[in-house]
């Protein structure tokens, strides 16, 4: 009898047990569904505001680009204009149409950094949630910055690389190519030269013209130094000709004529900045450009000469020595940068004796190609403009040596010819974003 009461209690008891229980599963799940509930809805919310973030970076990076930009219709004071900046970026912002997809976002801060010739844009921003507001969060706030560097026309080491071939003097709707030339080169160098940049001119042929004022240089072969018979021009070294390395071993061969004789080709142009010759460098540069012309006899083109005198005048190392070095350039943001133009296919071959004629010229189109990798690896950009190429090998070997196709111009009239150098121009003075930190 006692263990049926027992039994009896353990049975009720049981019973009270087992409801209590499941009263309390009841309630962690219930418990466990709202915050599984409101995690996902956390992940919603959270997901929208990152693509808002993304999306408004986007829109703040250009505005700081395009305030940047400002810079270009400056009245050439030296003056920013701090609230045409400001003005530019709040008008980009408001016509973004981003305002409209947040809850809100703050007037932008527009910022002129001095030191640093930059522009800094930042907005704060609030956005609506959805399933927060369940959990009383009505807004979700994050900024957003970007800063973008003004066009520094000081940060250049420009060397234009110019077809000096007696082709150059054929014309171009009515007016000889070489002229046209020198025109839109001049124009560009005023565009791009700020008081710290420097501008080389190296015009080519199958040779180049370095002088005869050169004092006996270790990289010259020993003829060369004859003044009886060296006549300014050099060849290509013939076993080196893809690289500017050890310039003494092959040294660079001299093209020598009969005695007294000059080099007819136009002279090429170290390095030069506006401080140079006194203060008149700059003078000094147009004044070389104004007297281009193209070799008086000889139609052979050796593209790779160009090229490795425009390479060994942007390296800081022998046998010209006036760039910036390599690390230098980087702290200073200067950009090494090479604009090559040729109107014509390779036709020679460098060989032992000199220059001998070939077509196609297979093997010095393919030392171009090595050429134009080899100097781009350096962090050194190339521009090229095709002037008049009706070969489609040529075109594509120029399209390749550009640092992108969007840096390959194919100029097949004068106008063309203009807006290549007026592109190049606009490349060169892009603003340029230089740091871009979502906060």
């Amino acid at each position: 009898m006692m263990f049926a009461g027992f039994a009896w209690w353990l049975n009720l008891g049981g019973r009270s047990f087992r409801a209590d229980h499941r009263g309390a599963v009841a309630t962690t799940v219930a418990v466990f569904t709202a915050v599984l509930m409101i995690g996902a809805g956390v992940s919603i919310d959270m997901a929208r505001a990152y693509r808002a973030k993304l999306v408004l970076q986007q829109s703040v990076d250009q505005a700081a680009t395009a305030a940047a930009a400002v810079a270009y219709s400056e009245d050439g004071s030296n003056t920013p204009d701090t609230a045409r900046m400001q003005e530019v970026a709040r008008a980009y912002l408001a016509s973004s149409g981003i305002d409209g997809r947040l809850a809100a976002m703050s007037e932008p801060v527009v910022e002129y950094l001095p030191p640093l010739n930059q522009v800094s844009v930042s907005v704060n921003v609030q956005l609506a949630t959805t399933f927060l507001r369940f959990a009383d969060i009505q807004k979700i706030s994050f900024d957003v910055s970007s800063t973008a560097r003004r066009p520094n026309k000081s940060s250049v080491e420009l060397v234009m690389v110019l077809d000096g071939t007696a082709s150059m003097r054929e014309k171009l709707d009515g007016v000889a190519k070489y002229k046209s030339v020198r025109t839109f080169a001049t124009e560009l160098v005023d565009r791009v030269m700020g008081e710290d940049g420097k501008i080389g001119l190296v015009p080519y042929s199958s040779g180049i013209n370095i002088g005869r004022d050169f004092d006996p240089k270790p990289w010259l072969e020993s003829v060369a130094l004859d003044q009886n018979r060296f006549n300014g021009c050099i060849g290509s070294r013939r076993s080196m000709q893809d690289t500017i390395e050890s310039p003494t071993n092959p040294k660079y061969p001299a093209l020598n004529g009969l005695p007294g004789e000059q080099c007819t080709m136009s002279r090429l142009l170290d390095l030069t900045g506006p401080s140079d010759a006194g203060g008149a460098g700059m003078d000094r540069v147009r004044g070389q450009l104004a007297e281009l012309v193209p070799n008086s006899g000889s139609d052979a083109t050796f593209i790779p000469g160009g090229l490795v005198w425009a390479w060994n005048m942007l390296d800081s190392d022998e046998p010209l020595t006036r760039a910036a070095s390599a690390a230098q350039a980087r702290a200073d943001g200067t950009r090494k940068v090479m604009v090559l133009l040729s109107d014509g296919v390779n036709s020679v071959v460098s060989d032992a004796s000199g220059y001998a004629a070939q077509s196609p010229a297979t093997e010095t189109d393919e030392l171009t190609a090595r050429l134009c990798k080899n100097i781009k690896m350096t962090g050194i950009e190339i521009f090229v403009i095709g002037l008049g190429i009706t070969d489609p090998a040529t075109r594509d070997l120029l399209r390749d040596c550009a640092s992108n196709p969007r840096q390959f111009f194919d100029a097949g009239s004068t106008a063309a010819l203009n807006d290549a150098f007026t592109g190049i121009g606009d490349r060169l003075a892009q603003p340029q974003l230089a740091v871009v930190t979502p906060n």
